[in-house]
């Protein structure tokens, strides 16, 4: 009897290591406290968000919004470069083009010079209005193996600086895999 009860035991025991073995596998190693995962298997990089805002699934970029009263946004993207030896800067030239003709009133307010997972970027802000709403912009690009990786944050301009905390959180844990 002793016996068996040990055996139960050790099979109990195996069982719990096994699924918690399994769980710690599914489970992101780098979420970051109060964010959670917006990024898919097929990403070339990991990019999370503040548990508050909502995931906008089912798009082919990963993108996410604060909420429905209030639709500020984020997206990033990746792309594949015509050219292989474009620079973060070349694409933004033929990027900023593409913007004035979309935008009658597109207008550059800064732009910097910044890092992403330790790789040259640059940080783009301008203002655009679409329809009747006046919208402000963040950009974030960066190029690595000529693919871009282009990181927007889209907001009423009244309310852009109240979600720059988080915004820059979300840069700050934006890295390639």
């Amino acid at each position: 009897m002793r016996k068996n009860l040990v055996k139960a035991v050790s099979l109990l025991l195996l069982a719990v290591l096994a699924m918690s073995s399994a769980l710690a596998c599914s489970q992101d190693q780098y979420l970051p406290r109060n964010m959670k995962a917006a990024y898919t298997d097929a990403d070339a990089f990991r990019f999370y968000i503040p548990e508050k805002w909502n995931l906008d699934e089912g798009q082919d970029s990963v993108s996410a919004y604060y909420s429905n009263s209030d639709p500020s946004s984020v997206s990033v993207l990746a792309w594949e470069l015509t050219h292989t030896d474009d620079t973060v800067d070349t694409w933004w030239e033929t990027n900023e083009q593409d913007l004035k003709m979309v935008f009658s009133d597109y207008e550059l307010i800064s732009q910097e010079n910044t890092t992403v997972d330790g790789k040259y970027a640059k940080k783009y802000i301008y203002t655009a209005t679409l329809g009747q709403t006046k919208f402000k912009f963040m950009q974030v690009a960066f190029v690595s193996s000529a693919v871009v990786y282009l990181f927007t944050y889209t907001s009423k301009e009244a309310t852009f600086d109240s979600h720059l905390d988080d915004v820059n959180m979300m840069l700050e844990h934006w890295v390639l895999k």
